[in-house]
């Protein structure tokens, strides 16, 4: 064997030897259960979920419950050493997982990440996901009242400006308030008053080319405004008689 075969030999091994090696992983010594849901899952949300979700199930694994990761046959419970899930995430086994090149920026598990994955299995993968807690919505201070959009309609009848949560409805020409835009929906809870188009600030406002519709855009959301149509007014039918000309 020649000296070139000898090397290549040799780092191929060491190439191999390199990759069972896997990923460090830290000592846990607790006796509390992993909590999937306060541990588990935020791990995951970060490196793990951008593709394998209810929406984007690469390879058919889901990670976003216990019963959707025992279905993907990826857990032996007890028993991490032999579970795919923690030998890809540790680098032991391909898959390597994440992915080294990946779109979603997710990075290799950190020891502590990877102790409390092998901890979670060792104790049987188990786990629940609790209801999530309501948030309570509060409304904007009373004396918060910048203006941080604006938009005139393109006939130039109509200018509206987004006044903190509220939306101003103006015309152009008599330079007078014609109405402030309500959301009932946001009336229901009791919070809001009449006047208030969203939860926080409004960030945008475009009308469409006709005029007749008004989009408003807040944080997350953007909602939609269409302008009545003008109804004629109740016409009187005159008849043609006595003393009147025609």
């Amino acid at each position: 064997m020649n000296k070139f075969s000898y090397l290549s030999i040799f780092l191929f091994a060491s190439s191999l030897g390199m990759q069972s090696a896997g990923l460090p992983v830290a000592s846990l010594a607790r006796k509390t259960p992993v909590d999937f849901q306060d541990e588990i899952l935020p791990v995951f949300r970060a490196n793990c979920l951008a593709c394998h979700n209810q929406t984007k199930s690469k390879a058919d694994v889901i990670l976003e419950t216990p019963k959707d990761i025992a279905e993907a046959d990826i857990v032996v419970p007890g028993k991490p050493m032999e579970s795919l899930l923690f030998q890809s995430a540790a680098h032991l086994e391909d898959p390597l997982m994440p992915p080294k090149e990946n779109k979603a920026s997710a990075k290799s598990l950190n020891p502590q990440q990877l102790a409390l994955l092998k901890m979670w299995i060792e104790q049987g993968a188990k786990g629940e996901i609790r209801s999530a807690r309501k948030i309570e919505w509060q409304p904007l201070p009373p004396g918060l009242n910048p203006i941080y959009s604006v938009s005139v309609s393109p006939d130039g009848q109509y200018a509206v400006a987004g006044r903190a949560n509220q939306i101003f409805v103006y015309d152009v020409p008599s330079k007078s308030l014609v109405t402030r835009l309500t959301d009932p929906a946001l009336l229901k809870g009791g919070q809001y008053k009449e006047g208030v188009s969203h939860r926080d600030l409004v960030h945008s406002l475009a009308f469409n080319p006709t005029g007749d519709l008004l989009a408003s855009g807040g944080y997350r959301e953007v909602k939609l405004w269409r302008r009545a149509p003008i109804q004629a007014a109740k016409s009187l039918s005159l008849g043609v008689g006595k003393g009147i000309q025609a």
